[in-house]
């Protein structure tokens, strides 16, 4: 049944990007998992090796498709550990010279090793709990981030113009950064609302490998969504925006709305003069490129037109520095798909070589655009006593308004 789920899921595509593969590495030099660790189970190019064993030894084209194609289980089992040391950043991807995508091909490898019930240990408490609280933090408390506001939030607002889709870990880890977006949609007097029954946008499924609940809970989120005949669905989290944007179509879930990151609003606001940002930011400002919204996602100026409207117009170049791997070649903040779950060493090595980068810019802040991103380097610079504040854009718009209207 495994084989017979796998092969029926495996595009064409993919079977001619297996076969392509050359396994000359090149993979492994921009690979921040690679870089960090240096084990040869981390090498990318290697485990799409490991897919080809799990297949069997006929790798040919036509034999792949062929009906003889048989899923060796003990490979399978040998392969889950490598399989999950990735954070599916896409990295690899850009370093590819042949543009294979080896981050769907890792996916493919997870949704076999999720259906063999091959997923690392660390994992199966998480499926679990998403599964049950249809989050991944095990939490009921999806909207106690309201009671922390001194503003009533509209809930469950049917016409309105936009729904913010708080997403998991906004809502739950780092509420803040739902204040900050509410707050900035309550400056514009934007007609918005949000659900009271939220469930994960299914980024957490694809990193596990369930693929069919991933299916499940967007086509139930877009059902919710459209039952409420918004115009534009707003998501603060990158991992929220890749879902919606490209995966619900991967998925065969269509919807009749926009999808925007709040960067892509913000800077609508700015250039339509909606929003009028306060006292500057001097602080020298570098703005880090999350995998999911950049590479991934294709958003990567929006952020920083709305990051040049908050630091002295006049000297933009000494506020707003880049780090060296930026944009769609971004290095990832180690956060991504349970990495920090099963190898939080790891992670914290990912991050660090990323802070580091950040304060050899010269930057005494360091700003995403992402929840998982924020958490991540805030957790590494705290453990790492690094002097470099970390925070999300919403956070700084905010606090830009808020000192507009004292």
């Amino acid at each position: 049944m495994v084989a017979e789920n796998f092969l029926k899921e495996l595009k064409t595509s993919q079977i001619v990007e297996l076969e392509t593969c050359v396994r000359c590495g090149a993979c492994s030099e921009v690979c921040p998992v690679y870089e960090q660790d240096k084990s040869i189970i981390s090498v990318p190019a290697l485990k799409l090796q490991e897919l080809r064993k799990i297949i069997g030894k006929d790798v040919s084209i036509l034999g792949l498709i062929s009906s003889a194609s048989k899923v060796n289980l003990k490979e399978l089992r040998k392969a889950s550990e490598a399989a999950y040391l990735c954070t599916l950043c896409g990295r690899c991807w850009i370093g590819c010279i042949l543009g294979i995508r080896n981050r769907e091909l890792r996916e493919v490898l997870r949704s076999m090793i999720y259906k063999a019930g091959y997923i690392p240990e660390p994992l199966k408490n998480i499926d679990k709990t998403l599964m049950k609280y249809k989050n991944p933090y095990g939490s009921n408390g999806r909207l106690g981030w309201l009671k922390k506001l001194d503003f009533q939030i509209p809930v469950n607002v049917k016409g309105s113009n936009i729904l913010y889709f708080v997403g998991c870990t906004s809502a739950i880890r780092d509420p803040s950064i739902a204040e900050s977006t509410a707050y900035i949609l309550r400056s514009v007097g934007e007609s918005w609302t949000i659900m009271d029954n939220e469930w994960c946008c299914g980024s957490a499924w694809i990193a596990l490998g369930n693929m069919d609940a991933a299916r499940n809970f967007a086509e139930r989120n877009v059902k919710e969504i459209e039952s409420l005949n918004v115009k534009k669905v707003v998501v603060s989290c990158a991992e929220c925006y890749r879902m919606f944007k490209w995966e619900y179509p991967e998925l065969n879930v269509d919807y009749g709305f926009e999808v925007l990151h709040i960067s892509e609003l913000i800077n609508k606001y700015l250039n339509e003069g909606k929003l009028k940002t306060g006292k500057r930011v001097i602080e020298r400002i570098t703005y880090h490129d999350p995998c999911s919204l950049s590479r991934l996602g294709g958003i990567v100026n929006e952020p920083r037109n709305v990051l040049r409207q908050i630091i002295p117009r006049e000297a933009e170049f000494h506020y707003l520095v880049e780090m060296p791997e930026n944009r769609m070649n971004t290095y990832c903040c180690g956060g991504g798909a349970f990495l920090e779950f099963i190898h939080p060493e790891l992670t914290l090595k990912i991050a660090e070589h990323r802070l580091n980068q950040a304060s050899k810019a010269g930057a005494e802040i360091l700003v995403s655009a992402c929840p998982i991103c924020k958490i991540v380097f805030t957790d590494a610079a705290n453990k790492l006593n690094k002097n470099i504040k970390v925070y999300d854009i919403t956070e700084l718009v905010a606090k830009s308004i808020a000192s507009s209207q004292n």
